[in-house]
């Protein structure tokens, strides 16, 4: 984090201080990449540097909130194992699968069992580092007192993996904000004219981006 806010103070004094004469689209482009907006106020775009600017925020506003809403689906539903069926607080994937899927760590651990022969079938010392590895011993353990609350669990995970799919959607926005600041990284009073053309009607067109 550090790192990357001495990249983005460089990357604004060198707009600040830099003449308008000389420059480079390409030095604009790599700019952009680095920091969506900089490229474009490096050219003289301000307008189209405060949409980046903007939408930068936006989408890292967006991508820590629904980065908490996981976080807190998770910790809930941790909360509530723990209250249910003695589950400990944590997070890795076997132990959440285990918890989702299995009213107790016995049954979770004759799965990894079977899971261990069916990998390793004439391997007995591999079948029992995979069981060692996988199983959840009885201090960790865990015991559901009824199907209808390790179901609501599973439904606590589900949402919370609904919440990350969000997440990443939304962090795709940061790969989009770079794309096409970079794209249109122009001087003012300059366009970007795109022609498109349709391979079956054969029909053509444009998109004429044009800073103000």
């Amino acid at each position: 984090m550090k790192a990357k806010k001495i990249i983005i103070t460089i990357i604004l004094a060198f707009v600040v201080m830099f003449p308008l004469y000389g420059k480079s689209r390409s030095l604009a482009i790599t700019m952009s990449l680095v920091l969506p907006g900089s490229g474009n106020l490096y050219m003289g775009s301000k307008q189209s540097a405060i949409y980046h600017f903007g939408a930068e925020a936006l989408i890292a506003s967006g991508v820590f909130l629904t980065n908490s809403y996981h976080n807190s689906y998770i910790d809930n539903a941790l909360k509530f194992a723990n209250i249910y069926s003695g589950a400990v607080y944590r997070t890795d994937n076997d132990y959440l699968t285990g918890l989702e899927w299995y009213m107790n760590n016995d049954d979770y651990n004759e799965r990894v069992r079977e899971d261990a022969r069916a990998k390793y079938p004439d391997n007995l010392d591999q079948q029992d580092t995979y069981t060692a590895e996988h199983s959840v011993p009885d201090s960790l353990g865990w015991s559901w007192q009824t199907k209808e609350e390790m179901d609501k669990f599973a439904k606590l995970m589900e949402n919370s993996r609904k919440i990350k799919i969000a997440m990443w959607a939304v962090a795709s926005g940061f790969i989009v904000n770079r794309v096409v600041s970079a794209f249109i990284t122009m001087p003012e009073d300059k366009s970007v004219n795109v022609q498109i053309t349709n391979g079956v009607t054969g029909i053509k067109g444009a998109i004429v981006y044009t800073f103000k």
